[in-house]
């Protein structure tokens, strides 16, 4: 007579639970894997958007004019270059550039362009109009740089010493009434302080 092998009750339970504890270990792994995903895509992203930011402010530094604006109601800026004088804390700074990006623009449109950096509710912005005096209808343009910062700060350079004011003022360097450089502050719960630095016309 022939003996047949075969499993007990508990071997079949023991195993049916180690394969139920490899499958759960098996969709963390793969839920962590899927998040460390996800999270690094989105620090690249984030990543990405300030290097788009500094790109952007350098350009618009890079480019400024001795042109001073007037706002919609007539009055005259105080300078060619202001920063850091807004008492409600939200605009930055404010100049006129060369080169006008502004779209639907026709070959009589003006090259120059009133830029204004702004920080406000968390949000870094950057808003542009299409005349450098402005009129009561003249468009104005606003995209928002980046998000969910916690603070903004800036600081401008005369090329001896850093002020976190500008009005005015000559630098040391250049004709231009434009500080030699900017130096902008941004903070970000993830990354903490993050400075970047830009050069002007006034520093070369």
């Amino acid at each position: 007579m022939t003996d047949e092998a075969g499993f007990t009750l508990i071997e079949v339970m023991v195993a049916t639970f180690i394969m139920g504890v490899l499958s759960v270990m098996g969709l963390v792994m793969l839920d962590d894997t899927l998040s460390s995903k996800e999270t690094l895509e989105y620090v690249l992203e984030e990543v990405q958007d300030i290097e788009q930011a500094r790109a952007i402010i350098k350009n618009d530094l890079a480019q400024i004019v001795s042109r001073t604006a007037r706002d919609e109601f007539g009055f005259k800026a105080e300078s060619v270059f202001v920063g850091g004088a807004d008492l409600d804390n939200v605009s930055l700074m404010s100049f006129v550039r060369n080169g006008n990006e502004m779209p639907g623009l026709t070959a009589a449109s003006s090259s120059l362009q009133h830029v204004e950096y702004r920080f406000e509710n968390g949000v870094l912005s950057r808003r542009t109009r299409s005349r450098v005096d402005a009129a009561t209808d003249t468009p104005i343009l606003e995209r928002e740089l980046l998000t969910n910062l916690a603070s903004a700060q800036i600081e401008f350079y005369d090329g001896l010493l850093w002020t976190d004011k500008w009005i005015g003022q000559m630098s040391a360097s250049n004709a231009i009434p434009a500080p030699a450089a900017v130096g902008l502050i941004l903070h970000s719960a993830r990354y903490g302080p993050v400075r970047m630095l830009f050069y002007t016309p006034a520093g070369y």
